[in-house]
Order: structure tokens, then sequence, then C-alpha cells
């Protein structure tokens, strides 16, 4: 997803930048609004990823909930 780089900064004008975020969808949701068809994802995000010395990526705990535009999400790795 594309970030705010200065977000924390609100007089500096905003600046996006690429940045890969990890979690898991744990339902989707479908509405409708103005005749179009639009989806939700409610992501619970993962925490404290690290990568070894393989670029495996690893993680120890899950952070907060949110829900955003499947869109936004670039690919799954699996399904539980």
């Amino acid at each position: 997803m594309e970030v705010d780089k200065w977000a924390a900064f609100p007089k500096r004008p905003s600046e996006f930048i690429l940045q890969k975020f990890y979690g898991d969808v744990e339902y989707y949701l479908t509405y409708e609004f103005d005749e179009k068809i639009h989806m939700l994802a409610y992501i619970h995000w993962a925490t404290n990823i690290k990568k070894d010395n393989v670029e495996l990526l690893s993680f120890t705990r899950y952070g907060t909930h949110e829900f955003i535009d499947v869109f936004a999400i670039d690919h799954c790795v699996g399904f539980g």
C-alpha cells in the first residue's frame, strides 16, 4: 500500500511511498453504494516482522484490526 512518508508532520506536503504490510484476512464484506458493489477486507495486522538470513519472513504477534479495500491486497500466501 502507499503511505504518506510525512504523515506525522501535518504542515509538510504529502509524499507517498510504497510499503509492504502483512496480516490475516478475518473476513470479507461486500456492500452496494451508488449502484456499484464494493468489497472490503477485515485485516488483523502482523507486527514485529523479521527477515532471516535466507530472506524468510516471520512475525511474533498481531496488532490492530482494520477494514481495507480489497484492491490494496497484492497477493495471498495461504488459506487457513
